[in-house]
Parts: C-alpha cells; sequence; structure tokens
C-alpha cells in the first residue's frame, strides 16, 4: 500500500483541528481538495477514519488507531529530514581522536576548535592515549585518527606529519 505523504499530513491536521475546513488550512490545502483527499484515503485503507458531524469530524477507533501510526511515521519522516540535511551542510558524524599529551597540550586544542565551528555536524571523542598505543588503536579500528610521536609501521596504518614536536 502506498500513501502520499500530503494526504498523511492532511489526516493529521485534520485530526488535531477536528475539523475538514481547519485542517484543509493548516497544510495549505482547499476544502474541496482536502475532502477529496481524505476520501482517497479512507478509500485505500478500506476503513472510515472520521465521523463526520454538524459540529466537526471526530476520529473512528479505526482513525485512532492510524493516527497514533501517522504521528509516529510522520516524526520519523522530519528525523531523517533533520539528519539528512546535516549531510547537505557538510561533513556529519563522529569521530574517535586519540592523541598523545604533547599534541593535547600544544596544537591539537586550537585545531580542533576551528575544524568544529566550521564543521557543527561533527562529534570529535578526544582520548588521551600514550604514542606506544595509539597506532595499535587505529590498527584495531579502536579510534578513527591519531597523533602520535614516531612513524607508522602497522598494515593498513596510513601515516601523515601534521607537526613537529
Amino acid at each position: 500500500m502506498r500513501y502520499e505523504l500530503t494526504d498523511l499530513r492532511l489526516f493529521l491536521a485534520i485530526a488535531e483541528a477536528q475539523s475538514l475546513s481547519g485542517g484543509a488550512n493548516t497544510v495549505h490545502l482547499t476544502a474541496s481538495s482536502a475532502s477529496y483527499r481524505l476520501k482517497n484515503l479512507e478509500l485505500a485503507m478500506g476503513v472510515p477514519l472520521f465521523k463526520r458531524e454538524a459540529r466537526g469530524m471526530e476520529l473512528t477507533t479505526e482513525g485512532a488507531f492510524v493516527l497514533k501510526h501517522v504521528r509516529s511515521l510522520l516524526a520519523g519522516v522530519e528525523r531523517m529530514h533533520g539528519e539528512v540535511s546535516g549531510f547537505a551542510s557538510g561533513l556529519k558524524g563522529s569521530v574517535k581522536l586519540f592523541a598523545n599529551s604533547s599534541s593535547l597540550n600544544g596544537f591539537i586544542v586550537p585545531s580542533l576548535s576551528r575544524f568544529l565551528s566550521a564543521n557543527p555536524n561533527v562529534n570529535i571523542l578526544l582520548e588521551e592515549r600514550s604514542s606506544n598505543t595509539i597506532e595499535a588503536a587505529i590498527a584495531g579500528q579502536e579510534a578513527d585518527i591519531g597523533i602520535f610521536a614516531g612513524h607508522a609501521e602497522s598494515a593498513g596504518v596510513q601515516a601523515v606529519r601534521y607537526a613537529m614536536d
């Protein structure tokens, strides 16, 4: 079964407004268009979603059940949109960074500060480690990036000189 998000948003708006015209107004549809869409949604679901009364619209038992799922579904769509928009605006995600004490006391904090200002959707998980354990942590995928003294010797670990102590 395929449902249009516009129809589900309309259904939610009508349920909250308890009025066809109020719900239609919320989602920027005419009352006649909203009525047509609601009728088709009810036909697609095979159950009446509202009791139409002179004083407004009241959810049926089936409509109340559908409402619970529509709220959850639309909240999920909003979460997805928020998360995807983070990708559109730049980097997004978490990076686990292990660094030795001399880098933490020196250059890494200002560098991270600039990076995080430019990339607010990135989360850095920073942990102090000794240089002799950082390379193994990267090779074992315990850390994504490491700043340590020395040269990388492990297979699969790429080293780039970042700074001189």
